[in-house]
């Protein structure tokens, strides 16, 4: 495989991979002091504080699902997605905006002062059957257990 096939295949697993950091958001976890100066380059800011950590989260996650492999890059794809300044990062941006397009119109998840208490949304809630309308359903932000019936998405936040 050339290096352009390579690059293009880090940036798709960059793209799809690049919020799989709010989950780790959501448990509570802290950046170590590295990943609090990543923060201060990678991340916008708000008020002078870095804003959507998620995009440091999801490179500590990616780098260990890609770490002895030939897609390294897409880690930096990730992390910089919502500050880029090269073509691939810039398409993973796109992929995050893409993503996103239905919730618009909320306030941004990182603007909540509890962000790992914000539940995410189903994606099932986007299935449309006939002519029905979209209903939100939530998926609560607990902790698993054997019973699997409470992490069932719920109707209310």
């Amino acid at each position: 495989m050339d290096k352009e096939d390579l690059n293009r295949q880090a940036v798709i697993l960059g793209a799809l991979l690049h919020d799989i950091g709010k989950f780790v958001q959501r448990t509570g976890e802290k950046l170590n002091e590295k990943e609090k100066k990543d923060a201060e380059m990678f991340c916008p800011k708000k008020n002078g504080y870095p804003t959507h950590l998620h995009a440091i989260f999801g490179e500590r996650e990616i780098k260990k699902l890609v770490e002895n492999t030939q897609w390294k890059d897409s880690t930096n794809f990730a992390l910089r997605h919502h500050l880029p300044d090269r073509y691939e990062d810039k398409l993973v941006q796109l992929a995050d905006w893409l993503s996103a397009g239905e919730r618009r119109d909320r306030e941004s998840e990182e603007g909540i002062p509890e962000v790992n208490q914000e539940p995410l949304i189903s994606i099932f809630s986007q299935i449309i059957l006939d002519d029905s309308k979209i209903i939100e359903y939530y998926c609560p932000v607990v902790k698993i257990e054997k019973k699997i019936e409470k992490i069932y998405p719920k109707l209310k936040k």
